[in-house]
């Protein structure tokens, strides 16, 4: 059938759903995105496509008087991907492509199919891109898609600071024209923050989660999307931050021949608050953690205890690891008998650096010289990072390389973070935190459930994904 533009035949000049119909008035759709839009488009580009996609979908279906499909892998018969639409020439443009990424496509054949995740948020948090990208990497590898990361715009900087290189694809990535975050369908989709609500959404769910079984079981084919993305990707890009990953399993390991056990401790303040409603407005208290260690440590080796007010050996050799954004935990009582789950990183309040020992070599430290990290990770200070110093502008609209730093410090701590925490035995922490369900995956589904090692104090809630 020959298709052309309904009503107006220029192409809209901005990134758009286009509809098309043939000489018989048969409606279909694609996705316009001009040469001139460089790749990845703004995030709320990407949202706009996805928005306009579906009241597309249902306007053709209303048309036609038919039920628009749900389903996460349902086909829309009404859509016609990218490259088809070009070859017909109905798009009034030739293939996209560009500068160094002509010169890939020159020397490899182009992928049949791919997923490019985006790692571009307008949250502050680095936790939302982690999860994102391990599931959109197991998503990939379970549809047979050729996986790609662009980190053009990521807050926390180059991807490649933080992890090494992911796996080379044998083929080369699409032009950009062709990369649409909408339908799932297409040969070549981009995921993003922007996108997570139609990626990761209700129709996500409605195909991966199994509501025939109870509890945490309902997730385990998302789990184990996620956990596909963290055994390729997690790999750290330091090699002094693997070394020092190793000595610090040496020491769970140490501890175990000891006859005791390492349980972590995992706290977020900050601008998190709990899923549970009696502390939704507040914080879980430090000693409902330091409860749930105990009963860990009693389940353990209580058998092994002779006398009753006599902890076992098994007790007295444990060790607790902690690690929170907010620093002044550390030096609450409560948590007295933990220790630092990781020292080469250090973000401190001022009165944290205060007390600093002058001795200690941590790789880098860092005081924000107006708000300091009173009260943990908050997304107002991140993104106020260096805009409070002397002679910088408060509109400035890049960070500058002091910022960027001050970011990778911030990154490369909270990863290291989760690092050392997923080689303890059990891990405490509260669902309601990115990072303590980071750390599920991290453990794996039979350490994490199977074995009970991982343990949520914020009320009952089980694991999820985003």
């Amino acid at each position: 059938a020959q298709y052309e533009m309904v009503g107006d035949s220029a192409l809209p000049s901005d990134p758009s759903v286009v509809m098309l119909t043939d000489h018989s008035g048969k409606p279909r759709w694609t996705v316009s995105i001009p040469p001139k839009y460089a790749f990845p488009l703004i995030p709320a580009q990407y949202k706009e496509i996805c928005s306009q996609a579906d009241e597309m979908t249902l306007h053709i279906a209303d048309s036609k008087k038919q039920r628009k499909s749900h389903r996460y892998y349902g086909a829309d018969p009404d859509f016609m991907d990218v490259p088809e639409a070009e070859r017909k020439g109905l798009l009034g443009y030739a293939k996209g492509g560009s500068g160094a990424m002509d010169e890939v496509i020159g020397s490899l054949p182009q992928c049949k199919g791919t997923l490019t995740y985006v790692m571009e948020t307008s949250d502050a948090g680095i936790g939302n891109s982690l999860l994102g990208l391990w599931m959109a990497y197991g998503l990939a590898q379970k549809e047979g898609r050729s996986f790609f990361v662009d980190d053009t715009r990521w807050p926390y900087g180059n991807y490649s600071s933080y992890f090494r290189p992911i796996p080379a694809a044998n083929c080369a990535p699409p032009p950009p024209s062709h990369r649409v975050p909408c339908p799932h369908t297409a040969a070549h989709i981009v995921i993003s923050a922007a996108t997570f609500p139609h990626a990761f959404g209700m129709d996500f769910n409605n195909e991966f989660e199994d509501l025939r079984k109870t509890g945490v079981e309902q997730q385990r084919r998302i789990f184990a999307l996620a956990r596909t993305g963290y055994e390729a990707l997690f790999h750290l890009a330091d090699p002094d931050d693997v070394e020092y990953v190793k000595q610090r399993r040496s020491d769970v390991q140490e501890t175990k021949e000891a006859g005791g056990m390492t349980i972590g401790l995992h706290v977020r303040r900050g601008d998190r608050h709990p899923w549970e409603y009696q502390y939704s407005k507040d914080y879980i208290p430090l000693t409902h953690y330091m409860d749930e260690a105990r009963q860990v440590l009693l389940d353990r080796y209580e058998h092994d205890e002779e006398e009753e007010k006599a902890p076992s050996a098994g007790v007295v050799a444990s060790k607790l690891l902690l690690a929170t954004d907010d620093p002044d935990i550390y030096d609450a009582p409560d948590v007295a008998r933990t220790e630092r789950a990781q020292t080469r990183i250090v973000l401190a309040s001022k009165k944290a650096i205060e007390k600093a020992n002058p001795d200690a070599q941590p790789k880098n430290k860092y005081v924000d010289e107006i708000h300091g990290w009173e009260g943990g990770f908050f997304h107002d200070v991140f993104w106020g990072l260096g805009r409070d110093a002397p002679g910088a502008s408060a509109l400035a609209s890049e960070p500058g390389d002091g910022v960027m730093q001050m970011r990778r410090w911030i990154g490369n701590g909270y990863v290291l973070d989760l690092a050392v925490l997923a080689e303890a035995d059990v891990v405490v922490c509260g669902v309601s935190a990115m990072g303590c369900r980071l750390l599920a995956v991290m453990m794996g589904w039979e350490r994490a459930f199977a074995q009970e090692g991982w343990r949520n104090v914020d009320g009952g809630f089980e694991w999820r994904g985003l």
